[in-house]
């Protein structure tokens, strides 16, 4: 091409902080940033940004990816709870959270990039849920109880039982260069830490892309962390993983599958010196 490497993303670069804007309403704890990216009915995504103590950030869309960008679409996601699911799965695939109805993620102001990044991704994942399911539609009948019993939920569950030393989300630096996030440090008693990532896909044919990702993720660590050290937890509750994933990603970290959950236990719960 003509146009090299470095020209192409300078171009984009200024492109998009041409389609950023910041607002503040008098007595407001909140900074309102508009964004150049787009929901799917052509509403910009906004973000509501909150300085909290000890140099933390706190980053939110708000609520306006579930509770007003679906509802314009005419789906209701708190009428379902296979969206309510959806939605925390794919908060939780961008370090963000998903709580009633609003998503958000806090860490570091020197990370304010990151985690806007994430919860842009997030509102916009959330906001697709409309093309994916017709459950979503205002039709569907009201529940009394919404299902909170998902995968990401029993995970959290599960690790508090059988270990008390350990952070969700952490930060690796790969030889790289590249920032990943993984999605558990734990903690054991030499005070090593081993690092948790899970995958947890619903359908066989997206399995490769993570699969790649999260190999690409602990081969970039491979220069500061054993694989006993890079824990890599396979949702096998869908369906059976290919025996190549399986084998690619043993490669370079741990693979256990959450059916082998007393594999996990004697790994994180006895917390060996690694």
């Amino acid at each position: 091409m003509a146009i090299e490497g470095n020209e192409i993303v300078r171009r984009y670069l200024d492109s998009l902080a041409d389609g950023f804007s910041c607002h503040q309403e008098e007595g407001a704890k909140e900074l309102l940033v508009g964004t150049p990216y787009l929901y799917p009915n052509d509403d910009c995504i906004c973000l509501y940004m909150e300085e909290l103590a000890d140099d933390q950030v706190k980053v939110s869309d708000g609520g306006e990816a579930a509770s007003l960008n679906l509802w314009k679409a005419g789906f209701d996601i708190f009428h379902s709870p296979w969206a309510i699911s959806r939605a925390r799965e794919i908060a939780r695939d961008n370090m963000a959270e998903f709580e009633l109805g609003d998503l958000s993620r806090t860490g570091p102001a020197e990370e304010l990039g990151e985690i806007m990044l994430s919860v842009i991704q997030a509102a916009l994942g959330v906001a697709h849920l409309q093309y994916v399911n017709p459950r979503l539609a205002t039709n569907f009948p009201r529940l009394e109880r919404l299902d909170t019993d998902t995968f990401p939920d029993k995970l959290d569950s599960f690790i508090s039982e059988i270990t008390s030393d350990y952070a969700p989300s952490a930060k690796l630096t790969g030889a790289s260069g590249q920032v990943y996030y993984v999605h558990y440090q734990i903690n054991n008693v030499a005070g090593h830490p081993a690092y948790l990532h899970t995958l947890n896909i619903r359908r066989p044919d997206r399995a490769k892309p993570a699969v790649d990702r999260i190999y690409r993720l602990w081969s970039d660590c491979s220069h500061v962390l054993s694989n006993r050290k890079k824990i890599t937890l396979l949702n096998d509750d869908h369906f059976r993983w290919k025996d190549s994933h399986v084998n690619l990603l043993r490669s370079v970290s741990t693979v256990v599958n959450w059916s082998e959950r007393d594999k996990l236990t004697e790994l994180v719960g006895s917390q060996p010196t690694l």
